[in-house]
């Protein structure tokens, strides 16, 4: 299921959606691919974003009441949880960072290895 809160009229409201056609997830792969090409407008890709974000919610909350009451802060997180995992089967955010975590410290341990093997030469 998926939730957002928007501020509306000075209250937070919260939406959820517990069901996004099919159709969606093809057109967030599309998406995607434009967004990631080079040269691509950044300011469209937002309006994009939005569009689709005000569509997989079944359109219970307006694009202009997404503008105006989602939090800035975060936003790209609300973004990639709500599209990225829930339509397209991305890792969860979470996850994807606890994973990278993990990378990182396995490669800072790596070149620790390599430096006390360098240094007994």
């Amino acid at each position: 299921m998926m939730k957002i809160t928007l501020r509306i009229d000075g209250k937070d409201k919260e939406f959820t959606q517990s069901f996004i056609p099919f159709s969606l997830k093809k057109e967030a792969l599309k998406q995607e691919i434009e967004m990631n090409q080079e040269g691509a407008d950044p300011i469209e890709n937002l309006d994009m974003k939005m569009d689709f974000l005000v569509r997989a919610f079944g359109n219970q909350f307006t694009r202009e009441e997404l503008e105006n009451g989602m939090n800035t802060i975060g936003s790209d997180d609300v973004f990639y949880e709500t599209v990225g995992v829930n339509v397209l089967g991305f890792m969860p955010l979470k996850e994807l960072k606890k994973q990278q975590y993990e990378q990182q410290k396995l490669g800072k341990l790596m070149l620790e290895k390599e430096a006390r093997k360098n240094k007994k030469k």
